[in-house]
């Protein structure tokens, strides 16, 4: 028997997927899992050619809060996310990548601190990191969310957000026109309007992140980071002496995989056993 969602969902979380097959099952089924039931799960399916979208099908029969579409051709995440908050019917918006899962109380939590902070516009958590073989540690940002947040990189992980919409609306949605940083570029542009944001300082997110992530990296994508943060840093006022850490994106480009892995996995805050 098919699960039918509220006349009118608080959140709507939006994805968007790209040949997620082997993991979109859990993904979807730590969002069912929610204690918080009043919303909906938007998901794009961006041309994937791996059987994804049978897989999304099926639970759209199951459960009708999620509602899923497929675009004709590849657009990418920016352009996908922003179709996703065009369909949206909820107060508030909530990321989730394919590949990671959301711990049960993660909707909960950010949807009482939003209620409860009416000056805050997008709330974000720390976020378990699980590699091939498990759980190696805990990723954490700042608690408070200042403009010197952003010199020590993005300070919200973005699969672990949750936005006002009517926040993120007045600023536009995402920009279609970055390349791998379109939350960076987003998070600038909340504060440069005067946007305030916070992070829960408990794990409410699973990351998976292995080193074939690493591999990914390309020159193009550390210059458009690059770009991103001299644009945002000056938006924002940073004092110009302060600009130089806009460069670590290209330094972490030549830095060695093996290198960078190992700094990665040292900088995790507290280990699993």
């Amino acid at each position: 028997m098919a699960i039918k969602m509220s006349n009118d969902p608080i959140i709507s979380v939006i994805m968007s997927t790209y040949n997620d097959k082997q993991t979109i099952e859990d993904c979807i089924k730590s969002v069912l899992n929610q204690t918080f039931k009043n919303w909906e799960f938007i998901i794009c399916d961006d041309c994937s050619n791996d059987g994804t979208s049978d897989i999304l099908k099926k639970y759209s029969k199951i459960d009708n809060r999620i509602i899923f579409f497929r675009n004709k051709t590849n657009k990418g995440i920016a352009k996908s996310l922003n179709t996703c908050i065009e369909k949206s019917r909820g107060k508030y918006l909530a990321r989730m990548d394919a590949d990671d899962k959301s711990i049960k109380n993660r909707l909960e939590k950010e949807y009482n601190l939003l209620e409860n902070n009416t000056d805050v516009d997008i709330v974000g958590t720390n976020m378990i990191v699980e590699g091939d073989n498990g759980k190696i540690g805990v990723r954490k940002n700042d608690r408070v969310v200042t403009r010197e947040s952003f010199l020590k990189g993005s300070p919200f992980f973005h699969p672990t957000v949750m936005m006002r919409k009517t926040a993120l609306e007045t600023i536009g949605g995402y920009s279609p026109y970055t390349y791998r940083c379109e939350d960076l570029e987003l998070w600038f542009r909340f504060y440069k309007n005067g946007k305030k944001g916070l992070n829960i300082e408990e794990p409410l997110y699973v990351y998976k992140e292995n080193f074939d992530d690493l591999r990914r990296r390309n020159l193009r994508g550390a210059i458009y980071a690059t770009r991103v943060f001299l644009n945002g840093y000056r938006d924002l006022g940073i004092p110009f002496f302060k600009r130089l850490v806009a460069l670590k994106p290209i330094l972490s480009w030549i830095t060695p995989n093996e290198i960078l892995n190992n700094y990665h996995k040292y900088k995790l805050q507290g280990k699993f056993k």
